[in-house]
């Protein structure tokens, strides 16, 4: 015993000279009675040869080389961990700065720590540098586990690093740093893995995969893919299942579209629906214009400290102490709010929109996950935000889609961003409201029912150019009276509308002359046929003006007495005063889809229709002069209720 002990005196005195001799610059390991030297942060890169590397896709940081990553490397003693990250180009060149980020699940365990697919960081590492290709700052953080894992506030600094990105002969493409293992809480047989990600001040970035020690990697979409998987949920209804899978809403519901705001992609509201089943079940729809749920990686674009004097502090803590800092919770998630009155009162739950919301559908996640979706019951007074405990409720997305189970009554929509940028919708008020008995139709209808003509006026003929007989346009019809535009649409052969679109554009020639404002189409959902108006928004997009879609079946008349259509058009819904003499209109359809002008794949952001168009008329006034001397004073009139009417009407169950 005695002899051993001599033998570890010696061994730890040759170890405390070796330090002394290098100047705190190499140490020696004393293994199997040999000196085995490790890695030393000195600029010198030669000590890294025969270290395994990991190599990374060139190319892929928004054409920076000073941070697209090539290649890394790490490597664990009884001392230190120590990483090489190599660039394409020397890094920390750009005046307005580079940060490199290290992202260690030091515990292997991703339940712990920061959040990231894959892994649960306990660490952060940050690096920084500017102009002189020269590190600046490097500190390492300490992730408080009593705080969310979304929260970006939950590091706390721990120490600063030996970093170096100066090669002997000047700058360099590479960047060499080290941890003592006892500040990561490891030793030399830990497993842990970390992920290496550099960005600049414009938005660009590049990241590693997820790497072990072994150099085994995991990629990021394979984790966000396996992380989703595992966060949606599971309903069936008849008609929409929860599932992550959206071909049901396109089937079955008609998408409401929203403007294209200029703001946060991830939180911009392109789509939006939502159904009331038979049995009651409601079910909401989202569609954005980037990813649903994306979140941010990091709350900070840069490092959170960028000078040599910036805070930064060594600690140590005896057995039993903690640390805990008060500091303001910066979530990396977006979350998405559905306010619900589902008493249909507007005088009751949270006022907001219009509605008195009594239930509230929130859903919070990053990185298109969903890491919480509940409902809650409005325990507040008036605009106190102030809700009972949530209930756990399915949802479901994709990349840039979700759909949630909720509860039927008037809603809104309003998404968060992670940086507070908003995006909502106005109210959508639809149900047990009452109609004053000068709105309800003759059958009781809230979109009423038009009776077809019986004698049509010739607006013009088409020659036959070859289409398909069921989408070849021979003739177009058009009649009127004081509710509604009719045009009779005359084809070769029966027409199909399971996967056909046909309908009348029309262009208010007495503003803006060849911009049509309205179109007037077939719509199908399922195996029913609709009849729909459009209107032409923010010149940009088709936007349908239907109320209760079951309200528009008796609106176009298919393949009755002739081949083609006759559809109906509520003049309260065409946007203008339509002049029956001098108004143009041509007649298109395509065999390609059944509800083009709501489908943003084919025609719905296209003022005339091109995608997949089959045959279209050319533009020809419509030439009813005596009608125009009868419907004008009547349709002045009708403007002047129009709006206020279809309110009236989309107070009437939409579910």
């Amino acid at each position: 015993m005695e002899g051993k002990s001599n033998v570890a005196r010696i061994s730890v005195i040759a170890l405390l000279i070796a330090l002394l001799l290098g100047g705190g610059c190499v140490y020696y390991l004393w293994e199997s009675g040999e000196a085995v030297q490790g890695v030393v942060i000195d600029g010198q890169f030669n000590d890294w040869a025969g270290i395994a590397t990991s190599f990374d896709n060139p190319n892929d940081a928004g054409g920076n080389g000073n941070i697209d990553i090539t290649e890394t490397a790490v490597t664990i003693d009884k001392v230190y961990l120590s990483f090489l990250t190599s660039t394409q180009e020397p890094m920390f060149m750009s005046s307005q700065g580079t940060t490199l980020r290290i992202l260690i699940d030091s515990d292997n365990n991703p339940s712990t720590g920061y959040s990231y697919p894959g892994i649960g960081a306990d660490h952060l590492i940050e690096v920084y540098g500017e102009k002189n290709g020269m590190v600046s700052t490097s500190l390492l953080y300490v992730f408080d586990d009593s705080k969310d894992n979304s929260d970006w506030n939950g590091f706390y600094s721990l120490t600063t690093l030996q970093a170096n990105a100066t090669a002997a002969d000047g700058v360099s493409n590479n960047l060499e740093l080290q941890v003592p293992n006892f500040d990561l809480g490891i030793d030399a047989g830990s497993g842990l893995k970390f992920v290496i990600i550099m960005s600049d001040e414009n938005g660009n970035s590049d990241s590693t995969n997820i790497i072990d020690l072994s150099r085994n990697e995991e990629t990021f979409k394979n984790n966000l893919d396996q992380d989703r998987e595992n966060a949606n949920g599971q309903y069936t209804g008849t008609q929409i299942l929860i599932d992550g899978s959206f071909d049901d809403w396109e089937q079955n519901v008609i998408l409401k579209s929203d403007s294209d705001d200029d703001i946060n992609s991830n939180i911009d509201i392109w789509r939006y629906a939502n159904l009331t089943e038979e049995t009651g079940d409601a079910f909401y729809y989202i569609n954005v214009e980037g990813d649903i749920l994306g979140g941010t990686i990091f709350a900070d674009k840069s490092a959170r400290n960028k000078a040599t004097n910036s805070p930064a502090f060594d600690i140590t803590l005896e057995e039993g102490e903690s640390m805990a800092f008060d500091v303001p919770e910066l979530s990396n998630e977006d979350q998405i709010f559905i306010f619900i009155d589902s008493d249909f009162n507007a005088s009751t739950g949270y006022m907001g929109e219009s509605i008195g919301a009594d239930k509230l559908v929130q859903i919070n996640g990053h990185y298109g996950v969903i890491t919480s979706s509940t409902i809650s019951n409005y325990v507040g007074l008036g605009s106190d935000w102030n809700w009972g405990a949530g209930t756990n409720t399915p949802a479901a997305n994709d990349d840039n889609e979700i759909e949630v189970l909720g509860e039927t009554g008037n809603y809104y929509f309003h998404i968060l961003s992670w940086d507070s940028d908003i995006d909502d919708i106005k109210a959508e008020i639809y149900n047990k409201i009452s109609l004053p008995d000068n709105r309800t139709a003759k059958d009781g209808s809230r979109a009423g029912t038009p009776s077809f003509p019986g004698s049509w006026h010739l607006v013009n003929n088409d020659a036959d150019e070859g289409h398909n007989s069921d989408v070849e346009i021979l003739s177009v019809h058009a009649a009127g009276d004081s509710e509604y535009a009719f045009f009779k649409i005359t084809t070769e052969a029966a027409v199909d509308l399971s996967d056909t679109t046909i309908g009348i554009i029309i262009d208010d020639v007495s503003s803006n002359e060849g911009t049509y404002e309205t179109a007037c189409s077939s719509h199908r959902i399922g195996s029913t046929n609709y009849g729909f108006v459009y209107q032409w928004k923010f010149s940009a997009v088709w936007l349908d003006e239907a109320g209760e879609e079951s309200d528009y079946t008796d609106h176009i008349v298919v393949n009755s007495g002739h081949n083609g259509i006759q559809i109906a058009c509520d003049l309260d819904e065409l946007g203008f005063t339509i002049d029956f003499e001098n108004d143009k209109v041509r007649a298109v359809t395509t065999d390609a889809d059944p509800n083009a002008f709501g489908d943003s794949s084919f025609w719905q952001g296209e003022n005339v229709p091109s995608t997949s168009l089959d045959d279209i008329t050319d533009a020809t006034a419509i030439g009813i002069p005596e009608f125009s001397s009868l419907v004008m004073p009547i349709a002045s009139l009708i403007l002047i209720v129009g709006y206020n009417n279809r309110l009236k009407r989309k107070y009437s169950n939409q579910h």
